[in-house]
């Protein structure tokens, strides 16, 4: 039997403060009482068994939207299924901050939201530093890869509905424009890819960032004007 790699004695403080705040928000976001069922596990639990709550939460409400598409198939009525917010992140790397926001948004909140990232000037791989902030608790680091923010602004690429700019060099003037009229934000943070920093200085930055970015998407995908799924499609029998 495989042992796990994490032991009570080498959870770290960061994992259980991850682990509580995320049980909180899966409570927020699935609107039941899970948080009064449900007690953060002991500290020799990783922040992972957290992100797992608002995962099963996800996955729960698409699972009961394709259940009822499915049944409206084989008993002949239409039935009516929300699209999602999609949201861009960028950066001018996107290799840092729009790489961990896109993550974070995705576990907290892809149920109701599609998340991207992308930059003017792509690196060639993600960040370490931003892969070992996401890897404790994020389930498909696989999926992250810096982009061309011009892959966002053909004639066929996705409509977003928000634009977040994570530092200077991608907010306006300097952005493209991008198809339809999204809504565009500026969250600012210390840029932890900053010349003259050393290594270990450049992962307390790595660190900070992430919390910041952590309360920036809590609080956003709590705003009212997101509850609201965008418009309705219908799924036809």
């Amino acid at each position: 039997m495989r042992r796990s790699h994490v032991t009570k004695r080498g959870v770290s403080a960061r994992g259980r403060q991850l682990n509580e705040s995320l049980v909180v928000h899966a409570a927020k976001l699935a609107g039941r009482s899970i948080a009064r069922r449900r007690r953060v596990e002991s500290p020799g639990t990783t922040s992972r068994s957290a992100i797992n709550q608002v995962i099963v939460v996800s996955r729960g409400r698409k699972t009961a939207t394709a259940e009822c598409c499915t049944e409206a198939k084989i008993y002949g009525y239409g039935v009516s299924v929300t699209r999602k917010y999609k949201v861009l992140f960028l950066c001018r790397e996107n290799s840092a901050s729009s790489i961990i926001a896109e993550a974070l948004l995705r576990e907290l909140a892809g149920h109701r939201f599609d998340a991207f990232s992308a930059g003017p000037e792509p690196a060639t791989r993600v960040h370490p530093f931003a892969v070992a902030q996401l890897r404790p608790g994020i389930s498909e680091l696989g999926v992250l890869g810096a982009k061309s923010w011009l892959e966002f602004t053909g004639e066929w690429a996705p409509r977003m509905d928000v634009i977040v700019a994570m530092d200077e060099f991608v907010a306006a003037p300097h952005a493209p424009v991008f198809p339809g009229a999204p809504a565009l934000y500026r969250w600012s943070f210390a840029d932890p890819l900053a010349d003259g920093v050393s290594e270990a200085e450049r992962g307390r930055l790595f660190d900070k960032l992430f919390w910041q970015i952590v309360r920036q998407i809590s609080a956003f995908i709590q705003l009212p004007q997101y509850t609201v799924p965008p418009q309705l499609t219908t799924c036809n029998a």
